[in-house]
């Protein structure tokens, strides 16, 4: 991601002008001098086509080359109907399937909801816990009656509150904590932090005083860092 970020200049060994991916770079790859990309094979959903493609070209104009495959019936139907699927892309989007309050959504999005509407209605320190403890209560209070007009059985409904409540009163209980700042990037060590940032080292103690916030809808999934390495040890 560096070398692609460098701008090349006269006489300069660092900057790279290709790169071989696959469709990983759907996802966080916004450096603003790509212009150019070759796409072998169409993707499989028109989602990940307008993602993939939509790399490329975020400040100056950009060209995309789509390579199909004419052995696959599915590449050659979208050759033979390549000008009217382009004028209607945004209409082909599939749509997006989701479970309303799923467990999982609420245990990753729910203290990020909570703190939002908190912030929103008061600007105390987040030290001053007290001063958000009713706006807190008031926006579980808006999200309860929203997951008991759309969970139709009861069996879910009753999960889904009791993982509400459980939530916010695991996020209260931290809150009572004393932090003494909403969150800082890159965290530091020694921080005392009310949200933590997803896929950022934090020690056990801040886990155990902090919430992890999602900053966008991307942040769902805890992630790690490869590095190849050239210290490779040789077996006589």
């Amino acid at each position: 991601m560096d070398l692609l970020s460098a701008e090349y200049t006269l006489g300069s060994k660092t900057a790279i002008d290709a790169c071989l991916v696959s469709s990983i770079i759907e996802v966080g790859v916004d450096i603003e001098r790509l212009s150019l990309m070759g796409v072998i094979g169409q993707p499989k959903t028109t989602a990940q086509y307008m993602q993939v493609t939509g790399r490329v070209g975020r400040k100056w104009p950009g060209l995309i080359m789509m390579i199909y495959n004419p052995s696959k019936s599915r590449d050659r139907s979208h050759f033979e109907q390549f000008h009217s699927y382009h004028r209607r892309l945004y209409e082909r989007v599939e749509p997006t399937s989701a479970t309303p309050f799923a467990l999982s959504a609420i245990q990753r999005a729910l203290p990020g909801a909570l703190i939002l509407w908190a912030r929103l209605h008061c600007s105390d320190r987040v030290n001053n816990f007290h001063a958000y403890e009713n706006e807190i209560n008031n926006a579980l209070k808006l999200l309860r009656v929203r997951c008991e007009m759309v969970q139709t059985e009861a069996q879910d409904q009753e999960r889904s509150l009791n993982e509400l409540d459980r939530v916010c009163q695991e996020l209260m209980v931290k809150w009572q904590q004393n932090p003494q700042q909403w969150e800082n990037f890159p965290p530091e060590n020694n921080g005392e932090y009310l949200m933590l940032w997803p896929g950022q080292y934090a020690t056990r103690t801040q886990k155990t005083r902090g919430t992890v916030v999602a900053s966008n809808m991307r942040q769902v999934d805890g992630s790690a860092e490869l590095a190849i390495s050239q210290g490779y040890v040789t077996h006589n």
